[in-house]
């Protein structure tokens, strides 16, 4: 394995998340005045609910990563194609019928958590979310081919090109079409992905056709094993972001629905840019795992450290920048998504430390306490939902989702670190103090300045001192970590030579 090819795997991951977060950033300023924020929390729930189908996927999307990963570390090309033709045959075919089936029980659900009035909006969008929901879980096994062949970077190319058509379509059509705008462009970007999905895996595996159609019983079987470990997260998942929704829209209404998912799509899309980079681990492990698997528990170590570093600082400054963020892209200060905002950077951080060992356990096969954990994420979120949505309202719906993502997410890596020896306080190496420490101040000290002088500053004045808080303090005190120095001198001494760890 090439440290070039990593490197930049990892790179185009991270400028994928950059550059999808600046259309994204568009695309919401845009819905939020166009279309205003209650017809954005129905289509936030339609797709919400619709995502639940994909539970039916059977999860081999998941397993083409390792499976192809694997065949082609063995160099069986052959079987590697096999692997993809066989989830896709497999996942279109079930998943088309399972669509057709519950469609009306879907419908059924939106009509009870969503209001009257916009019964028939929602209804109207049902049929697009479906439809796209197919067309992205097919596609997904595509993208999850590239990463299987270490292509992460093209992949990023796609996925960036179908949000960039995604933007483009929903600007020229929801003014003409309202919220069935934004049901074409979701079927158009999903079959837009698909396509060159498809035409970009065929380039690194040749052996496949022009369309797939192969099925192959041993091999299904064995992906399948794997994916219903994968499954089984899933389904646990189905009680999270749609519930959440479901119960926010019964707690705090439809503008809270639509705050949320801003904030929640704003603190993922950061989250992204620790997380993608280190996803492209994923076959790197199933690899390793096949050829040295001594040598896992000390990528582990160095992927963990470098995601403490990149992770703490990156929180930090989305977290400073929360209010300004309200102003900028709301338009003034919204109490619910600026609420909601700092409750999920605090969540999605503590979810993120999970990165590493979520993903050594996927690329080795190792998957019970991340299903597990996603369990635990599911069931929480739906009780303490309700719980705190009834006597809180909505923030509680919210706070219960927090709770439920940092105690579910804790379980992967407390065991991960207990079955390799790994100590606790390793969670936050010394090194790292200082930047923790760091991290926590700033966002204070920008919350000070916005709340003392926001009555005698305006939005730039504001912007621009918050901003040289955030990197005059975060950038000096990455740039002392002996963190930064290490991963320079990794980079510049191993482009272009072959990943080699020596215990």
């Amino acid at each position: 394995m090439k440290i070039e090819q990593i490197f930049r795997n990892a790179g185009m991951a991270s400028a994928q998340v950059v550059l999808s977060g600046g259309m994204l950033f568009a695309l919401y300023y845009f819905l939020l005045r166009e279309i205003g924020p209650s017809q954005l929390g129905v289509w936030s729930i339609v797709l919400a609910t619709s995502s639940a189908v994909r539970l039916s996927e059977l999860g081999l999307s998941g397993g083409v990563i390792r499976f192809v990963a694997k065949y082609v570390a063995r160099q069986e090309a052959v079987k590697a194609a096999n692997v993809v033709q066989t989830a896709t045959v497999s996942t279109a075919i079930f998943l088309a019928v399972i669509l057709f089936l519950l469609y009306p029980v879907v419908g059924s659900v939106l009509r009870f958590f969503i209001p009257v009035e916009s019964h028939t909006q929602a209804m109207s969008l049902l049929p697009f979310a479906l439809m796209s929901l197919w067309l992205l879980t097919i596609g997904g096994i595509f993208t999850s081919g590239l990463d299987g062949v270490l292509r992460t970077d093209v992949r990023s190319y796609i996925m960036t090109g179908g949000v960039a058509i995604h933007l483009a379509l929903v600007l020229l059509l929801v003014p003409a079409y309202g919220l069935l705008g934004l049901g074409y462009s979701q079927v158009i970007q999903s079959t837009f992905v698909l396509i060159f999905s498809w035409w970009s895996l065929r380039r690194e595996l040749p052996s496949l056709p022009l369309f797939p159609f192969r099925w192959n019983r041993q091999i299904f079987i064995e992906i399948l094993r794997y994916g219903l470990n994968v499954q089984a997260a899933s389904v646990a998942q189905m009680l999270f972001d749609p519930t959440t929704k479901m119960l926010l829209s019964k707690f705090g209404g439809l503008d809270s629905v639509a705050f949320f998912e801003m904030a929640n799509r704003m603190v993922t899309q950061v989250r992204g840019l620790v997380v993608s980079a280190n996803q492209v681990m994923v076959p790197i492990f199933s690899r390793l795992h096949e050829e040295t698997p001594n040598q896992i528990s000390s990528i582990y170590r160095k992927s963990y450290d470098l995601l403490i570093f990149v992770a703490l600082p990156i929180f930090s400054a989305i977290a400073a920048m929360i209010p300004i963020v309200s102003e900028l892209w709301i338009g003034s200060y919204q109490p619910l998504f600026v609420n909601f905002s700092y409750v999920l950077a605090v969540g999605w951080f503590l979810n993120t430390l999970n990165a590493p060992s979520y993903f050594s356990n996927m690329g080795t096969g190792d998957l019970n306490w991340n299903t597990i954990a996603h369990i635990t994420i599911g069931v929480l979120n739906a009780v303490l939902g309700v719980v705190f949505g009834f006597l809180f309202g909505g923030r509680g719906v919210v706070l219960g989702f927090v709770i439920a993502l940092a105690l579910g997410s804790s379980l992967v890596v407390f065991n991960y670190h207990a079955r390799n020896g790994i100590q606790y306080h390793e969670l936050i190496p010394k090194k790292h103090w200082l930047l923790c420490l760091a991290s926590l101040v700033v966002p204070t000290l920008t919350w000070q300045v916005y709340s003392n002088l926001r009555d005698q500053l305006g939005v730039s004045w504001l912007f621009s001192i918050s901003l040289l808080l955030v990197t005059g303090t975060l950038l000096s005190v990455v740039w002392i970590n002996p963190m930064r120095r290490q991963l320079m001198s990794q980079v510049l001494s191993g482009y272009g030579k072959s990943v080699e760890v020596r215990n």
